[in-house]
């Protein structure tokens, strides 16, 4: 009679509550090696999860190859299987039975119960494994570090709005916003403590539709949406998860959505500009070698520390506004985001190429220092330097009601460093 141990109930519900998650069970089971996913089944079973133990060894199955133990796919024709009881293994060919080569032949579909090796029925349990066993467990070892090394993108439906849209289709499977992020959440979480990298892209059910639409898919698939997925991680707005709640990540990733339909537009805008008709000259082009030369400026003669600059153009039909952080390193040079830094430098030079009314403001940060705010305007394309009282009504006036708001303490409200000759107006006038 084998021996029985008693576990709190408390432990007990606690233990499935965290392992009778669909989430986690399709995430994971396909890592576990047979005799892992065995053991994990029998003791929900012994918990009277028989159903979740079922959904582990399914989900855990579909990862498995013919000679694997819980195999249950179609054996491809000309391969030679026998059961040892233990997993399926390649057969001798002079001690295949003769009445499964025919079956062989054409395919079979095979399931599985697993039975008690022949090498171990007659030994102890702590008995030396078999070649075939080891070999087993050596090919689990091996699929479970290459999983490791394979980066996945989870494309995220970052509002309500997004989520109803998608309930639309009967086979996405959540019934409520709030269950579906806490779904994504344990996802992430889960790849996380395998040590994948994830990739987070936010996911637009009208792209989605056009995506599939264009494709020739059934937009009602989990494949479809996995392709549309693969195709975000490569063009849309993405960021990799480094373990961040989804309340941290969500805001983030609509802000990198925004920056890069704001770069998109701009960028749009300049390349319709075309060529100047007196001068030949590419107009787009032109400002933008000028705007990265006045950015440069701009933070060669501002002070070391945090540097956050703001940028806005009116533009039609709205007004288009950046956002550009720059640290200075020990040695003094300047580390930007390349995508936040690309943004900005397109945006200032759609107002240079129009002439259109805008500005800049910087703030510095530099510790045990008042912070400094300054900035410039853009009027007909050309680049002007606020003064003090000038930063500072823009600063302590409300945008809304053009009432004052009161002044922040330790700030300098002051002139802008002068940017010297580079800075000067654009000779292409015309």
């Amino acid at each position: 009679m084998a021996d029985t141990v008693s576990i709190p109930s408390d432990v007990a519900e606690a233990f499935t509550d965290a392992w009778c998650n669909t989430v986690i069970t399709s995430d994971v089971a396909a890592s576990l090696g047979c005799t892992e996913a065995d053991a994990l089944a029998d003791l929900l079973r012994a918990l009277g999860a028989e159903q979740a133990a079922e959904e582990w060894i399914d989900a855990h199955a579909e990862d498995d190859e013919p000679n694997d133990r819980h195999f249950q796919g179609t054996v491809p024709a000309g391969v030679s299987l026998a059961a040892d009881g233990m997993h399926w293994s390649p057969a001798p060919a002079d001690t295949q039975d003769e009445s499964l080569q025919p079956a062989h032949e054409k395919g079979v579909h095979v399931t599985h119960t697993p039975q008690p090796s022949q090498c171990s029925r007659d030994e102890p349990h702590a008995a030396r494994p078999c070649a075939g066993d080891r070999a087993h467990a050596d090919r689990q070892t091996t699929r479970r570090v290459l999983r490791r090394e394979v980066a996945g993108t989870v494309g995220l439906l970052a509002d309500e709005h997004d989520f109803r849209a998608m309930r639309h289709y009967r086979t996405f499977a959540f019934a409520d916003f709030a269950t579906y992020l806490a779904a994504v959440e344990d996802l992430l979480s889960s790849r996380a403590s395998q040590g994948a990298h994830t990739t987070v892209a936010l996911f637009d059910p009208e792209e989605y539709a056009d995506f599939c639409a264009d494709a020739g898919l059934d937009p009602d698939s989990p494949t479809s949406r996995a392709r549309f997925t693969a195709e975000l991680a490569t063009v849309g707005p993405a960021l990799p998860y480094d373990g961040q709640p989804l309340a941290d990540l969500i805001p983030s990733l609509v802000d990198e959505a925004v920056r890069q339909a704001t770069w998109e537009y701009a960028s749009a805008l300049l390349a319709r500009l075309g060529a100047c008709t007196c001068c030949g000259e590419d107009i787009g082009r032109t400002a933008f070698a000028r705007s990265s030369g006045l950015l440069a400026r701009i933070l060669d003669t501002a002070r070391p520390g945090h540097r956050h600059l703001v940028c806005s153009v009116s533009a039609a039909p709205e007004t288009l506004v950046t956002v550009l952080h720059a640290d200075t390193d020990p040695d003094g040079a300047s580390q930007l985001d390349e995508a936040e830094a690309l943004e900005f430098t397109t945006v200032l030079a759609l107002g240079l190429a129009t002439r259109s009314p805008g500005g800049l403001v910087m703030r510095t940060t530099t510790p045990g220092a008042p912070d400094q705010v300054y900035g410039w305007r853009l009027r007909k394309g050309d680049f002007e330097p606020l003064t003090a009282g000038e930063i500072f009504d823009a600063y302590c006036t409300d945008a809304d009601s053009g009432g004052l708001v009161s002044p922040e303490s330790d700030v300098d409200y002051c002139v802008p460093p002068d940017l010297g000759h580079e800075a000067t107006p654009s000779a292409h006038r015309h």
